[in-house]
């Protein structure tokens, strides 16, 4: 009904995500860029104000936080995956990322080696699948990708289902090996209410509050 323009936001032509913490605090990041470069944003008042927290200089990255509870904050730096455990405050480095312009992250808060630690993924430079199964702290290669957009997100469920988007949503079953494509674009023409549109934009996977969840293209 009505809109209020928050503060603490440059002007920016590249928002690569908004995400919000699931521990009860609501802390919302946020990771934009513009021609002094990108950084990780964040708003503890619903997105009423907003101040940067991570600079990424002229790094393409990007952050994931787990949607079933937590305060630990993942985000994509050029070539190492930090980790915060003040929602942003301070920052350690997990991990080693592979050299790329653009990074993209999503996780599975369903896996369980590593101590629990979550599976994370990274698709780098819209081209390439990297996965981790021990927290970010090593990436091993899945291979090259076709028509990715950056819409990438994973199961909270199952720690196999991946997926990502661009002109159509591909689907993976096997934790990123290998893909099928949910539908061709082509067949949303002749049944609109089950098929999914050409050019996937964005994927968001939250729990449903009764041990299943819910997805949304």
């Amino acid at each position: 009904a009505t809109w209020t323009e928050p503060t603490g936001l440059e002007w920016s032509w590249a928002q690569r995500r908004v995400i919000a913490t699931s521990d009860g605090a609501n802390t919302l990041f946020a990771v934009r860029g513009n021609s002094e470069g990108y950084g990780v944003h964040r708003s503890t008042d619903r997105g009423a104000t907003w101040a940067q927290v991570l600079e990424l200089g002229d790094f393409g990255g990007d952050v994931w936080v787990s949607r079933t509870g937590g305060s630990t904050v993942w985000a994509a730096t050029e070539g190492a995956l930090v980790r915060s455990e003040d929602r942003g405050d301070t920052w350690v480095k997990a991990g080693e990322l592979p050299a790329a312009d653009g990074i993209f992250l999503a996780g599975s808060e369903a896996w369980t080696g590593a101590a629990g630690a979550p599976r994370l993924w990274a698709t780098v430079n819209e081209r390439a699948l990297w996965r981790s199964d021990d927290g970010g702290a090593t990436f091993g290669d899945l291979g090259g990708i076709e028509d990715d957009w950056g819409a990438l997100a994973a199961s909270t469920l199952n720690p196999d289902l991946l997926v990502y988007g661009g002109v159509e949503l591909h689907k993976s079953a096997d934790g990123g090996e290998s893909f099928t494509v949910q539908n061709a674009w082509s067949d949303y023409y002749e049944d609109v209410p089950n098929k999914l549109h050409a050019d996937i934009q964005g994927v968001d996977v939250v729990p449903d509050g009764a041990g299943g969840e819910d997805w949304f293209v």
